[in-house]
């Protein structure tokens, strides 16, 4: 497993080096900001005197060369707007981010997993059906038409849930909880659809396996058919469309947190593409790049963990 493991670090090291000079050279072909920092009555001195101050006078390759040794230091650069370090930006919008990711996931798996087995055991039956309409549904509906539907229903109509806002859960669990629900159901829906149709498809393929058909004349029970043939076999699929939801959450979150006014990473991106706030933007760029690699080792770890032949 070792081997395989320190193989798969090493070719993600050529496309974090790519992830990085792309990202910085993109927002540098996307326009100079110095004069709309400057304000609209700025002169050109004042102009340039700005553009001097933060190094945007300097050559492309200059500086991405002093980025790019800020950065191997952790130093991920200060604020154009705010002057504070990018990393404590980051760090204090961090919770948020990670507390609706954690809670979405987690909702996401436990929901559409036993929908997808129960959708492939009753498979062309009313529950199938019933199940795979909810699925087209879900995965025809916006993030941030069910995020708005949800504030209508539960926070305006019925009272029920804060209709935005984030309580930490150092602070308050409960509120905690009770402020991240409606969030985590908005992004959840997507999340959910995607891992129940796969579920489904997996372990009817396995179903049909000559394995499960032994079994089940030696005369196991459903529940083991499902739980210790089914499931097992199908693991791989799940896993796989399990990592690309997180994805798809971390995506998720620039829209989610705006709709619900959560002070996360997502709407730090916002605030930060329109001030083009480019330390800003290339660390919040770089961050979920380099998570977006991280989710891609951790598959190749789980396959290798469910299929030791992949290893070799």
């Amino acid at each position: 497993m070792l081997p395989y493991l320190a193989r798969r670090l090493v070719s993600a090291l050529p496309i974090v080096a790519i992830l990085a000079i792309a990202t910085f050279i993109f927002l540098r072909l996307s326009g100079d900001p110095t004069a709309e920092l400057a304000g609209e009555n700025a002169t050109a001195e004042r102009i340039e005197a700005l553009r001097r101050s933060l190094g945007l006078d300097r050559s492309v390759a200059t500086q991405f060369g002093l980025w790019l040794g800020h950065l191997l230091q952790g130093d991920l650069g200060t604020s154009l707007i705010t002057r504070q370090p990018v990393a404590a930006m980051i760090s204090e919008r961090l919770e948020a981010t990670l507390s609706l990711a954690l809670t979405t996931t987690v909702t996401s798996v436990l929901l559409a997993v036993p929908l997808g087995v129960l959708a492939a055991r009753f498979k062309g039956g009313l529950l199938d059906r019933a199940i795979t309409l909810f699925c087209v549904g879900g995965f025809s509906m916006p993030t941030f038409v069910a995020g708005y539907l949800l504030v209508w229903l539960f926070s305006i109509r019925l009272g029920w849930l804060p209709a935005q806002g984030y309580i930490s859960m150092l602070v308050d669990p409960a509120e905690w909880l009770l402020h991240l629900v409606a969030p985590t159901l908005a992004m959840s829906t997507v999340f959910i659809v995607l891992i129940a149709r796969i579920t489904r498809a997996s372990v009817i393929e396995v179903l049909g396996q000559d394995f499960v058909r032994t079994a089940r004349a030696l005369g196991a029970t459903e529940v083991r058919v499902f739980t210790l043939y089914a499931l097992r076999n199908a693991a791989v699929p799940i896993v796989t469309i399990i990592a690309v939801g997180i994805g798809i959450v971390l995506t998720g979150v620039v829209v989610t947190e705006t709709v619900f006014n959560l002070p996360g990473i997502g709407r730090l991106t916002i605030e930060a593409v329109l001030a083009r706030d480019y330390p800003v933007i290339q660390a919040v760029i770089l961050l979920f790049s380099l998570t977006y690699v991280v989710i891609n080792l951790a598959i190749d770890v789980a396959y290798a963990a469910l299929d030791p032949r992949i290893r070799s």
